[in-house]
């Protein structure tokens, strides 16, 4: 360490100096010792006979001038004769010079020991021996030394650690000196011994490196699973750094399909033994139509296109049930036909059909399914030919003309907004962008419309493009799935189309001013409807519980944190709509009580609510909040609900839907197994319960609203 330099800034030219006491402890000023003065009057002695015998032989040098004399010197002190020259004399002069520097240098070290938390250098100026015996030094910088003037030159001032030398100007030579002195084995074992610790200290930085992780590219959070909890499980909330202001560009993200699952848990076993249950059953009964009727042993068509066998493609896949696919796939290839005089509902033929179809071809490579989507797809895209570019609920198959439902004038607001991923996605594969235009006219327009605090109304007229006066306000039955796709079309676009994001945001803020409330007595939270715009009903649809997966999504990449507080207290109420049934599984409409009843529950269940359908909602939910907080919890709910399809809706050829969940006995099966229990409930149960939760990661597929997984692209 160097000390501290009184005065401050620099100096420079012929300024005057700051000076600089060398002090004790004690602050008082040392004096040289006497030793010390000895040697400068022998010095001056010297040079006075040195000077005055100018051109004689210099007959006795100090013993002490030449105790570090190099060779040269010594060679020079054995030149004999008279007529020595005065370049000689004054070379004699130098080295008691030098002599001199090294006693005082260890003389200071011996007297004068210090203990200094910096370092400072200080130069010397004026007439060395005076200034010295008097324990002055005056700050210089880069003074020369003048070999005419006596006692001047640069010299420094080192005070290290423990002591004060006097070093000068030749300091960097003898260090010079001595290492050529050295044997050249030592000198090749230090530059070894350098080599090996150089390359030492490069190899401990890389080792420390994650060879994994890629450069400029913000780490992924690593998510620990916390313990179980008895009632509501604790969540740990996944903070990611999201890019909002970086709007990513270039090629489209290509996802490689995710390889055979590893081992199966001993639940996720279980679950495909439902899924071959289920496809025997079908197989059987039903090969080729849309959906199996279990119990009578036959079956049920919709739209005549093999609605189970093409929703449940993708499963058959992800479970690794090649034999099953393959059947399947060659039923696509040979039986498949899109090309029927038949009216389909646009939105449920592009998430089941179409869905399935992309899904199925991002999964294997295999061109039959892309051109299938094609067919269809080019079918479908007629039923945006309205007025306002807001799409009809049915197509014509054949005819490929669009009109309104049967049932009104108008669509449905989750139906005309929830087939953005399916057709982006077709534009995507096949580079023909007019599939990818017809749903984004319809975003922006629904984008621009006046809202309810970001809500929206659930019925919508294809040819004014303007919302039904007056109709109800929910976030089940024909509303739910707009906002689902708000967020899931801005991850599917690489988090750049913002006002998809901005409107699913506010539409959040909406949810908790205006539908949000509490029960009595547990203080459950539930989302309710506005009838007629403004009246609160307090009812929930199961459909509804697709929202804590979503909400859960949404804070993934960056939406406010308080959002999964949200998704945690909505994922245990609708979970305790199943396991609060003797059947453990939920009705289609629960009524919750906001007020004391002398009954002291929550919530109730009327007589023509209380069927379940097969519906996948609540565990989509389960498996996003597994996915993202790793909390087992969520999977030990998901098994209770199993348990209870495995024991009251397994039938002999199948599984049913029921009509009565509230009791054990009287279920009052329904004899109709949906296309989407195959598609969506068996795979999120065998999400749930894979061990492996990176081969379906969020980072990497948007799973539309029929949960057939999409590749995310970049922009």
């Amino acid at each position: 360490m160097r000390l501290p330099v009184e005065g401050g800034g620099p100096m420079g030219g012929n300024e005057k100096r700051d000076s600089v006491i060398a002090k004790d402890d004690q602050g008082n000023i040392q004096p040289l010792t006497g030793e010390v003065q000895q040697q400068l009057a022998g010095l001056r002695k010297d040079l006075t006979t040195t000077i005055s015998n100018l051109g004689r032989e210099i007959s006795e040098i100090p013993n002490e001038a030449l105790m570090d004399g190099t060779e040269e010197e010594e060679d020079a002190e054995r030149e004999e004769g008279s007529g020595a020259s005065a370049r000689n004399a004054f070379s004699s002069y130098q080295r008691s010079m030098k002599s001199l520097q090294q006693n005082i240098a260890a003389m200071e070290r011996r007297h004068y020991r210090h203990s200094y938390a910096r370092s400072v250098r200080q130069s010397y100026v004026g007439n060395l021996p005076d200034e010295l015996s008097k324990g002055r030094v005056i700050k210089e910088e880069n003074v020369p030394i003048d070999p005419g003037v006596s006692g001047r030159g640069d010299y420094q001032l080192i005070a290290d650690r423990d002591d004060v030398i006097v070093d000068m100007g030749e300091a960097s030579t003898q260090r010079k000196r001595r290492w050529n002195q050295l044997p050249r084995l030592q000198r090749v074992v230090f530059f070894m011994l350098a080599v090996a610790a150089l390359v030492a200290l490069i190899y401990v930085v890389a080792s420390h490196a994650d060879p994994s992780a890629p450069l400029a590219v913000p780490q992924e959070n690593i998510l620990t699973a916390p313990p179980p909890a008895d009632n509501h499980p604790e969540v740990i909330e996944n903070e990611v750094i999201v890019e909002e202001d970086v709007k990513k560009e270039g090629a489209d993200q290509i996802i490689p399909p995710p390889g055979p699952p590893r081992k199966r848990s001993e639940r996720q076993e279980a679950v495909v033994g439902a899924m071959k249950h289920a496809w025997k059953g079908y197989k059987t009964y039903a090969w080729g139509h849309d959906h199996l009727k279990p119990l009578s042993r036959s079956s049920n068509d919709w739209f005549r296109l093999g609605l189970t066998l093409v929703d449940a493609l993708d499963t058959l896949w992800i479970m690794d049930l090649k034999d099953e696919f393959n059947e399947a796939r060659e039923w696509v290839a040979t039986q498949l036909n899109f090309n029927i005089n038949q009216d389909v509902n646009l939105f449920e033929s592009t998430i089941r059909i179409l869905g399935g179809l992309l899904s199925t071809y991002h999964l294997t490579n295999d061109q039959l399914f892309l051109d299938k989507a094609v067919d269809i797809g080019d079918r479908l895209v007629a039923g945006f030919n309205s007025g306002s570019g807001v799409p009809f609920a049915d197509v014509n198959l054949y005819s490929r003309k669009a009109s309104n439902p049967k049932w009104g004038p108008d669509s449905s607001t989750s139906e005309v907004t929830t087939i953005q991923l399916e057709f982006r996605d077709l534009s995507r594969v096949t580079g023909n962008p007019i599939y990818e235009e017809k749903v984004n006219l319809v975003s922006e327009h629904i984008h621009k419309l006046p809202k309810t605090e970001g809500l929206v109304p659930i019925f919508i007229n294809a040819q004014t493009g303007q919302w039904r006066a007056h109709s109800t306000i929910t976030l089940g039955a024909r509303g739910d799935t707009y906002y689902e796709y708000l967020l899931k079309q801005w991850i599917q676009t690489g988090r750049t189309r913002d006002f998809l994001r901005d409107d699913f945001n506010e539409s959040v803020t909406g949810m908790e001013h205006l539908l949000a409330r509490r029960t009595e007595p547990s203080n459950l939270l539930f989302f309710g409807e506005l009838h007629g715009s403004k009246n609160f009903v307090n009812k929930m649809d199961e459909l509804t519980c697709y929202l804590p997966g979503t909400l859960a999504l949404g804070v993934h990449y960056g939406m406010p944190k308080h959002h999964m507080k949200i998704a945690e207290d909505l994922m245990y109420t609708c979970t305790l709509t199943w396991l609060r049934q003797p059947t453990n599984l939920a009705p289609e409409i629960t009524y919750y009580n906001t007020q004391p009843t002398s009954t002291n529950e929550d919530f109730f269940v009327k007589s023509n609510d209380a069927h379940y359908l097969l519906r996948p909602e609540t565990v989509e939910s389960l498996w996003y909040m597994y996915h993202l907080t790793g909390n087992k919890t969520y999977q030990d709910w998901g098994w209770q609900m199993f348990q209870g399809i495995e024991n009251y809706c397994k039938v002999e050829n199948g599984y049913t839907s029921i009509g009565n969940v509230r009791s054990t006995i009287d279920t009052k099966p329904k004899d109709k197994m949906e296309s989407f229990f195959l598609g969506e409930t068996l795979k999120y149960l065998n999400l749930l319960f894979m061990e492996d939760q990176s081969a379906f990661s969020v980072d990497k597929w948007v799973f539309n609203s029929e949960a057939h997984p999409l590749p995310i692209y970049t922009h």
